[in-house]
């Protein structure tokens, strides 16, 4: 088992509690920085209180928060659950979808609508919260089983999950973030924005998304949390470049990925560039992480050993089941979909998994993907990608029912030499499943993806 202990952190049941211990301690600090300047904690402190003051006659009401901007998105979202609103979270286009979805939003943020200003300041003393499991955070989530949701959070269920990560993963007060995830997903929100401002740790922000790469030697990050698929593309670069200093400034050490599987050959090889890739396994309905590699005790191609604020347990099927503090408190809307995905207070999931002997969780599939085949015999597609990719030249594969065929699979292939299709094909001609797959079709181009770096599986081929 674990070979070495917990990182201290200190308790905090409710993100007021959390806002007001960060800005106390790290008030001279930066917080974020951009190439035009930078703000410290006790900046941030003054345009929050100014804006959560403009807050209050919307208290106990529903805001919702489309902001992209990472010192905007802080303002926003602390002076909205400051204030006693509760605070609902998408992408901007994504207020349509909440309020038509039974949504009751009295107010629409965006970056160009901020409140930030001289005028409403509220005194410190007047905010508290006094029910800590009470809801405070809507996110707009795919839902574990596909069909989009919005999942309740409270202010117990996010602290727990970060002083639960933190205690395992290691942040410091030193330590520079370099943003690129949406704070409107749950990765975003606590492992990106969150837990980095409740260590005063300083938060760097591109002039663009699209300029992430180019401006990292700006900033010189020292960790990140990223998708899979950023990670890999780092490597990549610093392959061509030759060096890592010469892509990410000389001082990144480690990497957080999260959204999706992190596969192990990545890990190797960010590693051998001198980069400790880690993965990480979470859902919006957890807020979001329930396991974590730690720094000095990991296992390439795992989700990690589990956060002490969960339990976690294989179903007989194979299904990972959790239990824990950080477990939502429902979808909001939908109690009937609620009522079937936490029975019995258990989360079920909808992704299979196994444990270890030395307690790390391995994820191998999603129920909802598992293919059955006329004959009774099952195959989870996850598991025969995870090895064209760990022992072929191939970035990415995809394995699902071919069009117009039925039982009959094709497997997508991104590859971006063209000389290893053959070898590859023969690989794949190896498998156990082969007898079964009709056709193998190469892109040069990545597979189509979501926000956080998951393959969409039912795409149309291009």
């Amino acid at each position: 088992m674990e070979n070495y202990q917990d990182y201290e952190c200190q308790e905090v049941k409710s993100i007021h509690e959390l806002y007001f211990e960060t800005v106390a301690r790290h008030a001279e600090e930066v917080a974020f920085e951009y190439s035009a300047g930078v703000v410290t904690y006790s900046e941030l402190n003054e345009r929050v209180l100014h804006a959560a003051g403009r807050m209050v006659p919307y208290q106990g009401k529903q805001v919702f928060i489309g902001v992209l901007d990472p010192l905007k998105f802080a303002i926003a979202y602390f002076s909205c659950v400051l204030s006693g609103c509760v605070a609902v979270l998408g992408a901007p286009d994504d207020y349509d979808v909440f309020q038509k979805s039974g949504g009751n939003a009295q107010l629409c943020i965006t970056d160009s609508n901020v409140f930030d200003g001289s005028a409403g300041k509220v005194p410190l003393g007047a905010y508290s919260v006094s029910d800590t499991d009470a809801v405070c955070t809507i996110l707009h989530s795919s839902g574990t089983e596909g069909a989009p949701k919005w999942v309740m959070l409270s202010h117990a269920n996010i602290c727990s999950n970060i002083v639960s990560g933190l205690r395992k993963y290691l942040m410091r007060q030193v330590d520079v973030f370099y943003n690129i995830i949406p704070y409107y997903h749950a990765f975003g929100l606590v492992c990106d924005f969150l837990a980095p401002l409740f260590v005063g740790a300083k938060i760097c922000v591109p002039d663009k998304k699209e300029l992430f790469f180019s401006q990292m030697a700006i900033f010189c990050p020292t960790a990140l949390n990223v998708p899979p698929a950023v990670a890999m593309r780092l490597s990549h670069y610093i392959s061509v470049a030759g060096s890592a200093a010469a892509v990410t400034g000389g001082r990144l050490k480690k990497i957080l990925c999260g959204g999706a599987g992190l596969a192990a050959e990545i890990s190797k090889r960010l590693r051998e560039q001198g980069i400790n890739a880690l993965g990480c396994y979470g859902l919006s309905e957890c807020s979001p992480c329930v396991s974590v590699n730690r720094d000095e005790f990991y296992k390439d191609g795992s989700a990690g050993i589990p956060l002490g604020c969960n339990d976690v347990s294989i179903g007989g099927d194979g299904e990972v089941l959790i239990r824990g503090t950080n477990v939502m408190k429902g979808y909001y809307g939908d109690e009937a979909e609620t009522c079937r995905i936490l029975s019995g207070g258990v989360l079920h999931t909808g992704d299979l998994g196994r444990i270890d002997g030395d307690g790390f969780l391995f994820i191998t599939g999603r129920k909802k993907n598992v293919i059955v085949f006329d004959d009774g015999t099952k195959c989870s597609p996850e598991i025969y990608e995870a090895q064209i990719v760990a022992h072929t030249d191939a970035e990415e594969a995809l394995i699902r029912i071919g069009n117009g065929q039925p039982m009959r699979l094709e497997a997508l292939i991104y590859a971006t030499d063209n000389s290893k299709q053959d070898e590859i094909r023969r690989y794949i001609t190896d498998l156990d499943i082969n007898k079964r797959i009709s056709s193998v079709l190469f892109t040069n181009t990545p597979l189509p993806k979501n926000s956080l770096g998951k393959v969409q599986r039912n795409y149309e081929k291009r």
